[in-house]
């Protein structure tokens, strides 16, 4: 094989040695780590026998140990391009020295051994998660070839590039890992020789945070100078540039959108941007200005002219990775360190973010957790059933941290979290960087906090950026893409806007009350006024306005406790007033019942009475009856004794007038009986006739008593006139 047939062919930059890179040890024998690592060593080995020709003797050791280390490195080599790629080299070098005589190096790369496979450190960890790549891992950032040619394409033109995209999008780790690193290699012709500022935020400060970066201060003196004029930002990029002998300074500012969403005032922005225009607007512009910022407060640079035209001749938008870029994204940090994946995994891996407008950072989450799940140097199925691909390997891993949490850490956490957001509107949250000693402050006991904060760090879930002294460290939620698909956190931003929103009503009620000269109806009550009582940090005039809105409730509350406690008074009255009348009606039920059962053995005394009186009568009959038999007899022997002496005419007359009475007895007795009835159908009327009644009763019982002894006597004397008829006639007779 020729050099022009060489497998590789070496960049001008590449080291005269092959000792750059390490080797692994395994039976004594030295191995590359992977494929990548081979064919640097055989890129470097190129150049140098180009450079050197054959003469050189240590060379060709060099040569004779690159073929032994790579037939040797076969044992980690499985897959069959790779093998054929590796075994490649090692023909090209083994043409080489069979030309120079050395034909006993063996040119056979050793058998896969699974078993043989480095274990590989977590030093080398080729992905960086939800973590925005910074310059110094520009070595694992790739995938991105395409826009950083387009940036640095419109820098060749113009004095600044706007870099826009959507929340996670990597509009930072394009400018910082990609489009910077490629201007200090000098791809922009005397970029190389550029001054490079430190990046810069804008905050809620952003003439502060400008004063620090060219002045390296923030005392407000310094800050000041900057509104001064315009021409402040220009001529100090210019003397910074001359102080470091060169031509060019390049500013960039990251989240430039943090002007319209953090900055308050308007006089502040407008000095600041009045800068940007001077220094980077002008008929031949000296400095670069690089810009990302999330497109969707892209309108709000229309409010500037100027701006809006720079901003327009050169803007790069951060599109979606095509599945060729994506692929580069798992492989090429993956062959570098010699990690490899199973076979039909990385095809799985793109399935999984394919169409997804966060694909890159979702991704670099799954294969960092797939990392940590690696078997040696492969990652394999079992793995990625453990964790899950795309979002569904986000959400786990935030879970699993949730519920390893106790109900008191969970508040913590929750506490924790939502002080490096702000929900902002419904358009997008602002991720905070937030200092360790204001976390603290925010959480509470700081003997509890630590514990949880260490472990959101350790999840990799919030990233921890070290600060120049203790405590200032500062924390901030790896990416947005927590914010949109972590459910728990997904509600509490919910219920903070909510709460926003309510604050915003508040703060308007408060305003329109004291419009209106503190009109009682202005005020808050009811479910309102309970939600505004939890809100802390108010002004003025908010919190006179709650006061009085609470004074005013308990005032309506103390007047419906009076008329409630006149109304239960008025229920008692009420309820005695009826308790009285059922207890009346009661004692007249009572004295009704005794009425009644004394009627009743009343009723009862009267039919026994009837009954006493009826068999009287009846026996009176009787007597009646009998007396008038005896009438009829003594007629009978009166008409039979004609001659009897005058004393039996007597007799008999006596008879007569003894049956008158009798007669006369049972006329009064049949009226007693009918005087018991009518006593006994009104007897239920009333007591007192009940008991004249009973008089009455007891007087017709004598009468009858008497009229029976009357009949009993008159009954008694016929029979002694009969028989002294009869023996008047025995008298005569004889």
């Amino acid at each position: 094989m020729s050099d022009e047939q060489a497998p590789a062919v070496p960049p001008e930059n590449s080291p005269a040695t092959t000792n750059t890179v390490t080797r692994i040890s395994e039976n004594g024998r030295d191995l590359f780590p992977s494929l990548v690592a081979m064919r640097q060593v055989h890129r470097d080995l190129l150049r140098l026998y180009r450079s050197q020709g054959n003469e050189d003797p240590a060379l060709i050791e060099q040569v004779v140990t690159f073929v032994n280390e790579a037939c040797a490195t076969g044992v980690l080599i499985d897959a069959e391009e790779d093998r054929w790629a590796a075994q490649g080299l090692v023909d090209y070098w083994t043409t080489v020295l069979y030309r120079l005589g050395r034909e006993s190096v063996d040119t056979t790369l050793d058998d896969f051994d699974a078993s043989r496979a480095p274990e590989l450190p977590d030093e080398v960890c080729p992905y960086l998660g939800l973590g925005a790549f910074g310059e110094e891992q520009q070595d694992r950032f790739f995938g991105r070839d395409r826009l950083i040619d387009d940036a640095t394409n419109e820098l060749e033109s113009h004095s600044f590039v706007a870099v826009v995209g959507p929340s996670g999008s990597g509009k930072s780790s394009l400018v910082l890992a990609g489009l910077l690193p490629a201007l200090k290699s000098g791809v922009v012709e005397g970029s190389d020789e550029w001054l490079y500022l430190e990046p810069m935020t804008p905050s809620a400060s952003p003439l502060v945070r400008a004063s620090e970066i060219l002045f390296g201060s923030s005392e407000p003196e310094v800050v000041h100078q900057l509104r001064r004029g315009p021409e402040v930002l220009y001529n100090q990029l210019t003397r910074l540039a001359e102080d470091a002998h060169v031509t060019t300074a390049v500013l960039f500012i990251d989240e430039f959108e943090e002007l319209f969403t953090l900055c308050t005032d308007e006089n502040i922005r407008n000095d600041f941007i009045a800068n940007l225009i001077a220094a980077f607007d002008r008929p031949q512009p000296r400095h670069k200005l690089i810009m990302a910022m999330h497109s969707d407060y892209e309108n709000q640079v229309g409010r500037w002219p100027r701006l809006k035209k720079i901003f327009t001749l050169a803007t790069v938008r951060v599109t979606p990775p095509t599945a060729v870029e994506l692929r580069e994204v798992i492989t090429r940090p993956a062959s570098a360190v010699g990690l490899r994946f199973e076979d039909g995994l990385i095809e799985r891996l793109l399935q999984d973010v394919s169409g997804e407008r966060i694909a890159l950072p979702l991704l670099q989450f799954t294969l960092l957790n797939l990392w940590d799940n690696r078997d040696r140097n492969r990652i394999t199925w079992d793995a990625y059933n453990k964790v899950g691909g795309g979002r569904a390997s986000l959400v786990a891993k935030a879970r699993q941290f949730y519920a390893d949490l106790s109900a008191n850490d969970k508040l913590i956490a929750q506490r924790l979290l939502m002080a490096l957001v702000d929900p902002g509107n419904d358009m997008g949250v602002d991720l905070l960087r937030v200092t360790r000693d204001e976390l603290l402050r925010a959480g509470g006991n700081r003997e509890r906090i630590e514990p949880v904060l260490n472990k959101i760090v350790a999840y990799r879930l919030v990233r921890l950026i070290p600060g120049d002294a203790a405590g200032q460290e500062q924390y901030e939620i790896v990416h947005e893409a927590l914010t949109q698909d972590w459910p728990e956190l997904v509600e509490w931003l919910d219920e903070k806007r909510f709460e926003q929103r309510q604050r915003l009503r508040l703060r308007a009620a408060a305003q329109q009350w004291q419009t209106t000269g503190h009109d009682v109806s202005a005020l808050w009550r009811g479910a309102l006024l309970q939600e505004a009582k939890r809100y802390s940090d108010l002004n003025d005039l908010e919190q006179s306005f709650l006061d009085t809105s609470v004074e005013a409730e308990e005032a309506r509350e103390r007047a419906r406790e009076v008329a409630l406690q006149r109304e239960i008074e008025q229920a008692k009255m009420l309820a005695e007033a009826q308790r009285r009348e059922a207890e009346a009606e009661r004692e007249r039920a009572e004295t009704l019942e005794k009425l009644t059962i004394q009627t009743q053995k009343s009723n009862r005394r009267l039919i026994v009475l009837v009954i006493i009186l009826m068999v009287i009568g009846t026996m009176t009959l009787i007597l009646a009856g009998v007396a008038f038999n005896e009438r009829n007899q003594a007629n009978a022997q009166t008409q039979m004794a004609q001659t009897s002496e005058a004393q039996a005419v007597e007799a008999r007359s006596t008879a007569v007038a003894a049956l008158n009475d009798a007669q006369t007895s049972a006329q009064e007795a049949r009226a007693a009986l009918r005087l018991a009835q009518d006593n006994a159908r009104t007897a239920a009327e009333a007591l007192e006739a009940v008991r004249l009644s009973e008089q009455q009763a007891q007087e017709a019982l004598a009468t009858a008593v008497a009229a029976q002894e009357t009949a009993q006597a008159s009954a008694a004397e016929a029979q002694r006139q009969s028989e002294l008829a009869r023996s008047g006639q025995i008298a005569a007779q004889a």
